[in-house]
């Protein structure tokens, strides 16, 4: 089994580029945490997300513009992850009776047309912005920066 978080998202793709491989060695795949770790969704993410503040401030972008327009961002999150071809499950985190009623209000209708066309303007003109789309690595940098001081 594999289990990745944030790597097949509206903001990170890169999950399909192992998905052929897991699936030739028959592993079940997890894909977690859409919204990636908050950062695609109108709450924003916590203090302490290890993204770079590059991604956090197009993520702030995406949101603004999604709040402009009325639309949750992490329901556009949740929506691009739940049509990848390839997982055999999703695990999402949800810390309200919302956000249970929002997630399965996606899951089981999908998006209206303007989140449909606002999700492609988040998409392909905010989040496309974006040369690096994961914060690996991050972590460790920060943790031995502060070992040197």
């Amino acid at each position: 089994m594999v289990l990745c978080y944030t790597r097949l998202s509206l903001l990170d793709q890169t999950l399909s580029q192992y998905m052929p491989v897991f699936k030739s060695k028959n592993l079940g795949i997890v894909n977690a945490a859409a919204h990636c770790m908050g950062l695609l969704s109108n709450a924003g993410p916590p203090e302490w997300h290890p993204a770079s503040q590059v991604i956090k401030d197009v993520c702030t972008e995406a949101r603004e513009y999604c709040k402009k327009n009325g639309v949750e961002l992490g329901k556009l999150a949740l929506d691009y992850s739940l049509r990848q071809d390839g997982p055999h499950t999703n695990l999402v985190g949800m810390n309200s009776p919302d956000l249970v009623k929002l997630n399965l209000d996606v899951y089981r209708n999908g998006l209206t047309d303007k989140e449909k066309q606002v999700c492609s303007h988040v998409k392909n003109n905010i989040l496309s912005k974006l040369k690096r789309t994961h914060w690996e690595g991050e972590e460790l940098a920060h943790y031995r920066e502060s070992l040197k001081a």
